[in-house]
């Protein structure tokens, strides 16, 4: 009896600690805009640089330039069909075995 008294003090315990969280903290950042300027790389080729105007804290930015493998639609990464896994070749060997 004192065992099952035991158990259910700990049970109780555990289910009036928890508290439920009715308030949503939205963060506190912003993008202002960007400037584009032309500059040279280290070969001398003129690249162009954008500085984004960041405001606040966020936990985690990510950025998708456009290059080819960084679109943001592929994101959460890309679906490969079973055509790309079939793959097929031949060899030639001249004056020899294989």
């Amino acid at each position: 009896m004192k065992l099952v008294n035991i158990v259910l003090l700990i049970c109780f315990a555990i289910f009036a600690s928890c508290e439920k969280q009715s308030e949503i903290i939205e963060p506190d950042f912003d993008v202002t805009g960007y400037t584009v300027t032309a500059v040279l790389d280290t070969a001398g080729n003129a690249v162009k640089q954008v500085t984004f105007n960041f405001k606040g804290n966020a936990a985690i930015i990510s950025f998708y330039p456009g290059l080819l493998g960084n679109d943001y639609a592929y994101r959460e990464g890309r679906v490969l069909g079973i055509t790309a896994l079939l793959s097929s070749f031949s060899t030639t060997l001249d004056n020899g075995t294989q």
